[in-house]
């Protein structure tokens, strides 16, 4: 008898511990769904962060394209006009300022900063977090490497155009509004400046071609990318 109810105790023993055991495993699986809710919570809003930040950019390029596609115009316009020696008009003075000018692309990386600061590895999708690390960490550095190759660029030859006659015209501001050839035939036959401007206008062609059409296609597909995540969540 007593050893019937010795086993029937041990029984009851092994059971409680069973019990508290899947409690505890319970527990323990509800608190990892939780913690990874609030894992997944926090990446759909710093995504949400990056996207808006990358719309930002994606506007800001498209801006950049656009006004150098109007200053490739008129280098363009400059250089015809040298090679043909055409006759001199004052409506080619906004071209001679265009010459030298860039919009500058300037990133909106604060988003990126936080991403970092959250784990880029803690984004569920690894080929999301590849392609948002890539953006911004290659294709960005070296749409701004080539952006200061070109400032540079386009400095020397408003300097070599300053030292050559073309003067700046301004307003009472002190703002420049365009420029104009003191002597329109000294220009024309200046043919190192002529070499110049055609270097700088292809360098400016092959930045906007090559390095901002080809990162804004980049961001469309990042952003498409984000998208495509925040719609499972």
């Amino acid at each position: 008898m007593e050893k019937n109810k010795t086993g029937k105790y041990l029984k009851y023993a092994i059971g409680e511990i069973v019990l508290v055991v899947l409690g505890i495993l319970i527990a323990l699986q509800i608190n990892n769904w939780n913690e990874r809710q609030k894992q997944l919570r926090l990446e759909k809003e710093i995504l949400k962060e990056v996207r808006i930040g990358l719309e930002a950019d994606n506007n800001s390029i498209q801006v950049s394209i656009n006004d150098h596609e109007k200053f490739i115009n008129s280098q363009n316009i400059i250089v015809n006009w040298m090679y043909k020696k055409l006759a001199y008009h004052d409506s080619l003075m906004p071209h001679f300022k265009h010459t030298h000018w860039t919009t500058l692309f300037v990133p909106k990386d604060a988003q990126f900063e936080s991403l970092k600061q959250f784990g880029l590895r803690n984004i569920s999708n690894k080929k999301l977090s590849d392609q948002i690390s890539n953006l911004y960490d290659n294709l960005y550095e070296d749409v701004l490497l080539w952006q200061d190759e070109y400032k540079n660029t386009s400095y020397g030859l408003r300097e070599h155009m300053t030292n050559g006659g073309i003067e700046f015209v301004q307003d009472s501001s002190d703002i420049l509004l365009d420029q104009r050839p003191l002597n329109p035939t000294d220009i024309q036959n200046n043919s190192a400046f002529l070499f110049q401007l055609i270097g700088t206008s292809s360098t400016l062609k092959l930045f906007n071609e090559y390095k901002l059409k080809a990162t804004q296609e980049e961001i469309e597909k990042t952003i498409i990318m984000i998208d495509e995540e925040l719609a499972k969540h």
